[in-house]
């Protein structure tokens, strides 16, 4: 112990420090930082898989403290998630799921057999049957507007350059893109449950089935690319998660422009066609060795129950 002098105006005080500890918070400090990224949050399920990641690439870093910053567009499941991070940080009560945890049709059939087969198992009987179970439900949910503010994604966006001694969980209420803009969303409530927000004019019509839409809302696009070269360094060890409804196409297409991608070290993904052309953007990302790439369905399970 050696005893340290605090002088101020009203005195002087002295006080024993334990140098030790000085010594293991500037050694935290110093050590590259270990980031999640979870693009496309959807209700949540995804905030926990760093582990799973980590697991699938042998990463060497896989027990260690790491930082976790969520992306999700609609706001129709944003204000869930903000809930359920504050949670997470706060170690209190999680909030309960409104509907079924689900991110596909095929997860339907799953839930579908866990609950006895209620519904009839052929994919557009079957989703016909969820929507109808819970379509009171998914009417009553409303866009928080405290959320989609530019000034409070800002800020949230630039709490990445000051590095966390601890786990931490930041939710971004925005779509992931290439650039900074606005998007407009329109969201159906078969979306909701099988996964997938849709922008007007891009996505599957289901109104055969009694989908329907909710009303449109436009929300922040937040550019990627800039805000990673901002706030993160080579060393940094970097997994993202990147599930965004075929903007993956344009984003990864910047990254390797600008030579961001060399801050990846593991990208795991799902690629949509409905963005461009997936064969051509896999066979790019088959150059790039330093980064491990993990598919969804075949190297992880895109979400945890």
């Amino acid at each position: 112990m050696i005893a340290i002098l605090i002088l101020s105006g009203l005195g002087i005080w002295g006080r024993a420090v334990d140098l030790s500890t000085c010594s293991s918070i500037t050694q935290a400090v110093d050590r590259p930082r270990n980031i999640y990224l979870d693009l496309g949050a959807n209700w949540g399920q995804t905030l926990d898989l760093f582990p799973d990641l980590c697991g699938a690439a042998l990463c060497s870093f896989m027990d260690e403290p790491y930082e976790v910053f969520s992306f999700e567009a609609s706001p129709y499941i944003s204000p869930f998630v903000e809930q359920l991070t504050h949670a997470l940080n706060q170690g209190t009560e999680q909030p309960t799921l409104p509907i079924p945890s689900s991110g596909s049709s095929l997860d339907l059939k799953r839930l579908n057999r866990e609950l006895g087969s209620p519904c009839p198992t052929e994919t557009n009987l079957l989703r016909k049957c969820f929507l109808d179970k819970h379509r009171d439900t998914l009417r009553t949910l409303k866009p928080d507007k405290t959320l989609n503010s530019s000034s409070l994604i800002s800020s949230r966006l630039d709490s990445a350059a000051k590095k966390q001694l601890h786990k931490k969980y930041t939710f971004i209420p925005a779509a992931v893109s290439a650039k900074d803009s606005w998007l407009e969303i329109k969201q159906s409530l078969l979306g909701l449950l099988i996964g997938g927000t849709t922008t007007s004019g891009n996505g599957p019509d289901f109104s055969s089935l009694g989908d329907e839409y909710l009303p449109t809302v436009y929300v922040r696009t937040v550019n990627l690319v800039k805000w990673l070269e901002v706030n993160f360094k080579q060393e940094d060890k970097i997994i993202v998660k990147m599930d965004i409804e075929g903007a993956e196409h344009d984003v990864i297409k910047s990254m390797i422009k600008t030579g961001t991608h060399k801050l990846i070290d593991v990208l795991a993904w799902e690629c949509h066609s409905k963005g461009g052309d997936c064969g051509f953007l896999k066979k790019t990302l088959e150059q790039f060795t330093e980064i491990k790439v993990l598919v969804e369905g075949k190297n992880y399970h895109g979400w945890k129950d």
